[in-house]
């Protein structure tokens, strides 16, 4: 097997230099690596994650990158941890540690080495002696574009790393754009590594295409909003025969780019546990490729898929129900802790000690796809911060789940508005197939219902 590196990109959140300055992570003595569940609670696949090298140092647990972790009395306690969206939250949990071993609330996970594009801590992974993986340096863990020849194919000469051609250079430019103003608005700083973008030919037409990741950006001074343990950000530019270029927006750990005789080029995306309906860091690949008009087509889930169907046309699949809850009558609305929202021409109920925002009455044109009680979110409020688990609705199709994050806001005098942001799922057009995300920071705006 031919293998060519084009980068060599770390999944790691860009962290404040300040945080740096006081390694708290490095204080812990543990080694750099994954630390992967092998027994006690919680279901299988759970991992942490050991980054004390490098100036930006964390500690990933639950999904979050924990910054400040303190270990007291018998526990390891975090108030300085962030999700992907930016959102600041706390961890405590019951701790111990000694040689390759971290025990938390009575699981116990094992420093466990990691091969390139390699299972990051499986389901049943049994306790064994493991050897200590190298330290991770920052921006040189497992890349995140490579490209590789299997089933005896022949890697053309054009396949490698491209210069990024002229017509792609404002589509590089607008890219580092979003992501600098970003970065500004939340207080920090942007630095844009050399090889920010990354040019192959994925469609075999002969034009670069062209590939782009948060992880090749720092945000010196403030907390990334686009890398995090679920990820990050990244801008996939694709030739289309027109001579322009299809822009897809995605939200992945590392692309595997694969020459085969059955499907020509392809493409493995290696996603979040969750989106195979994991907990945790598990593996999770999503194979595509794409067409020469810059259409991505799903190829195969090979580590299984979360609540979707697969390869049917939406016309023709089963027709799996929304999640629902079942309301109180509307007079008892108030009284059950419930109030109302209008959200894009509907109205929704919101419930903060549930966590739960429900469609009251979906308009007209949703109606058929939507039914009353639908769940549209579900997390927690915690003051004026929001975090959790929102949902995409197709006809035909289970909804399709995204991580969101956001917070209320006083409209001085006109109620209040919510709004929350993330990186909402894109659909294939023919199918429940997930193809990417229809936005980094899709919003959903909530209008708090205001009798006058």
């Amino acid at each position: 097997m031919k293998r060519l590196a084009l980068a060599s990109l770390a999944v790691i959140a860009p962290l404040t230099s300040a945080l740096a300055d006081s390694n708290q992570v490095a204080a812990l003595g543990l080694t750099d690596g994954w630390y992967c569940k092998v027994g006690g609670k919680g279901a299988e696949g759970d991992s942490v994650l050991v980054r004390a090298g490098g100036p930006r140092p964390f500690l990933g647990i639950d999904g979050l990158d924990c910054h400040d972790p303190v270990v007291a009395n018998g526990r390891l306690t975090a108030k300085t941890c962030y999700a992907n969206g930016g959102i600041k939250l706390g961890v405590s949990k019951s701790y111990a540690a000694g040689g390759d071993k971290i025990t938390l609330d009575g699981a116990d996970f094992v420093l466990t080495p990691v091969a390139p594009n390699g299972d990051v801590c499986p389901p049943a992974q049994k306790a064994a002696a493991v050897s200590s993986p190298k330290p991770i340096d920052d921006f040189a863990a497992d890349p995140t574009f490579i490209v590789t020849t299997v089933e005896k194919g022949t890697l053309p000469a054009d396949a490698g790393t491209m210069p990024v051609p002229a017509a792609a250079e404002p589509i590089v430019e607008a890219f580092k754009d979003y992501l600098s103003k970003g970065c500004r608005e939340a207080g920090g700083k942007p630095e844009f590594k050399p090889d920010f973008a990354t040019a192959v030919d994925v469609n075999g037409d002969g034009r670069a295409d062209i590939f782009m990741t948060a992880n090749r950006m720092y945000c010196d001074g403030a907390v990334s909003y686009w890398s995090g343990s679920s990820g990050s950000t990244a801008r996939w530019a694709l030739s289309k025969a027109d001579g322009t270029y299809a822009i897809a927006d995605q939200l992945h750990h590392n692309v595997e780019i694969q020459e085969t005789l059955k499907n020509g080029f392809q493409l493995i995306v290696h996603l979040h546990g969750a989106n195979c309906n994991k907990i945790g860091a598990g593996q999770c690949r999503h194979v595509v490729n794409v067409d020469r008009n810059g259409e991505i087509h799903t190829i195969a889930w090979p580590d299984g898929k979360d609540r979707s169907i697969q390869g049917k046309p939406a016309a023709t699949a089963s027709k799996p129900a929304p999640l629902t809850h079942n309301l109180p009558p509307a007079d008892a609305l108030a009284n059950s802790g419930w109030s109302t929202w209008f959200h894009n021409g509907s109205t929704m109920v919101i419930n903060e000690q549930t966590g739960r925002i429900v469609y009251e009455e979906p308009k007209a044109s949703i109606a058929g796809t939507v039914p009353k009680g639908a769940i549209l979110f579900e997390g927690k409020f915690d003051g004026k911060r929001i975090s959790g688990t929102a949902y995409v609705f197709k006809k035909g199709c289970d909804p399709a789940p995204y991580q969101v994050s956001g917070r209320v806001e006083d409209r001085k005098g006109f109620g209040s508005r919510i709004v929350l942001t993330g990186p909402a799922p894109k659909r294939d057009r023919n199918s429940c197939a997930i193809v990417g995300t229809t936005a980094t920071h899709s919003r959903l705006v909530f209008e708090e219902y205001m009798d006058i």
